[in-house]
């Protein structure tokens, strides 16, 4: 679409701003996703040297999963304003 016909306030799908916000939601869901496995992970290491298996490992899948939706949210409302 040339731009004299392009309604105002309105975005090419192929345009860069356009790609930059992809970019930045995909990197917070990657960033969710290490968070959840790092946590996960430490979780179990914790729990095999402690013999406290599965206590620790749902532990830190639960504060990784709550770091990671902070880091979500917070990146969201930045993207949003």
């Amino acid at each position: 679409m040339n731009d004299s016909t392009q309604p105002p306030g309105r975005r090419d799908p192929g345009s860069d701003q356009s790609s930059a916000g992809w970019y930045r939601m995909a990197g917070a869901g990657f960033e969710f996703f290490v968070s959840v496995l790092l946590f996960a992970g430490i979780g179990w290491w914790l729990d095999r040297r402690l013999d406290t298996l599965p206590w620790l490992t749902v532990t830190g899948v639960g504060i990784g999963f709550s770091i990671g939706l902070y880091v979500l949210v917070k990146m969201a409302t930045r993207m949003f304003k």
